[in-house]
């Protein structure tokens, strides 16, 4: 979200997602197949685990004050699990993962400049 916060644009007071900057120029690192099981299990259990909530709406069960501490659990696990993907020591803040993620939209960047 801190990506789509910076570069998104807003609506109003919602945020703009139909920018191609916003999702095409997202900088996310190579990953490996035993990475890609990771995620996906991790993704796979937050769904199992709000299959257990099935008399609430999305909305109330992502509302922060009511959110099920379980599928709260699960979703800093998966938040956790990404920060490792982009580097071993993860972030201590949204401005540190803003830098690293604008340092690697600019390399990527750089690989594309015709000379």
């Amino acid at each position: 979200m801190v990506w789509v916060k910076s570069v998104g644009g807003r609506l109003e007071t919602r945020y703009n997602y139909s920018s191609n900057f916003c999702y095409n120029a997202f900088p996310f690192p190579k990953i490996n197949n035993e990475q890609i099981n990771l995620l996906s299990n991790q993704a796979l259990g937050i769904l199992d685990e709000r299959e257990k909530y099935t008399e609430k709406t999305i909305g109330e069960m992502y509302n922060t004050p009511s959110m099920p501490t379980s599928l709260l659990l699960l979703h800093e696990k998966l938040d956790e699990i990404i920060d490792h993907l982009y580097r071993k020591k993860g972030f201590i803040s949204d401005d540190e993962r803003l830098e690293h993620l604008f340092n690697m939209y600019e390399d990527k960047s750089n690989q594309y400049k015709l000379i």
